[in-house]
């Protein structure tokens, strides 16, 4: 039922309706009947609709805060180089009585009174890079020429194969740690001969992944560039 609030002329009617009907428990079970209540509004005129409270305006609710995004993580700290780690002059040790694979087509060797003599343990650090005279000066010169510029006394401080051998078993990082980076490097102290009288040497060099020790050809029409050394002892 709707609800109403009586002006001053309603409320005298309401009065005169209370004066018109027994007080009490009657006048209430007069006025709740609509029709009668309806009669009330009619004698006081004009009824003022009580309005229905305005519902308060709900506090809207802000939406929930976007997650934050993690902070960037720290930059990982710099992985340090395994070339780096390797001491440059790291101790070669050499088994000198130790028996040596040769190739098979080896008739003798040019120097055969040094093939088992040499130190036993030194730094690699401690070996000096030597050039033939035409290498420093022209860039290149012919295998027999080195060969036999070593033939004065030099040869006694060249390293041998027993010496490559080892070297080779330090590794390539160590390899690259040293003075002898990017360079191949000739074991003359164990040049041999083969059959039908032609020379060989034996050398070592890096392919990127590996020391390879090998074996080249000694001729007068074979050229050695100056990245091309003859690893010495010191004098």
């Amino acid at each position: 039922m709707a609800k109403y609030k009586l002006n001053t002329a309603a409320r005298a009617a309401l009065e005169r309706a209370i004066n018109a009907v027994a007080a009490g428990e009657a006048l209430v079970s007069w006025l709740s009947k609509a029709e009668n209540l309806q009669q009330v509004v009619e004698m006081s005129g004009t009824a003022i609709p009580i309005k229905e409270p305005e519902p308060e305006p709900k506090a809207e609710i802000p939406p929930p805060p976007s997650p934050k995004s993690a902070p960037p993580l720290p930059p990982a700290p710099p992985v340090a180089s395994a070339v780096s780690s390797v001491k440059a002059d790291g101790d070669v040790r050499v088994d000198r009585e130790g028996v040596v694979k040769y190739p098979s087509y080896k008739t003798g060797f040019l120097f055969p009174n040094l093939e088992k003599t040499g130190p036993s343990s030194y730094k690699m650090g401690s070996l000096v890079p030597w050039i033939h005279s035409g290498q420093e000066k022209q860039g290149r010169v012919s295998a027999m020429d080195i060969l036999n510029g070593l033939r004065s006394g030099l040869i006694n401080r060249c390293l041998g194969l027993q010496d490559g051998i080892a070297i080779q078993a330090l590794g390539l990082e160590a390899f690259r740690a040293s003075k002898f980076k990017g360079l191949t490097i000739y074991l003359w102290r164990s040049a041999i001969s083969g059959r039908g009288s032609t020379l060989y040497v034996p050398y070592l060099k890096s392919d990127g992944t590996e020391l390879e020790l090998l074996w080249e050809e000694i001729t007068t029409e074979k050229d050695m560039a100056n990245d091309r050394v003859a690893p010495m002892f010191s004098a």
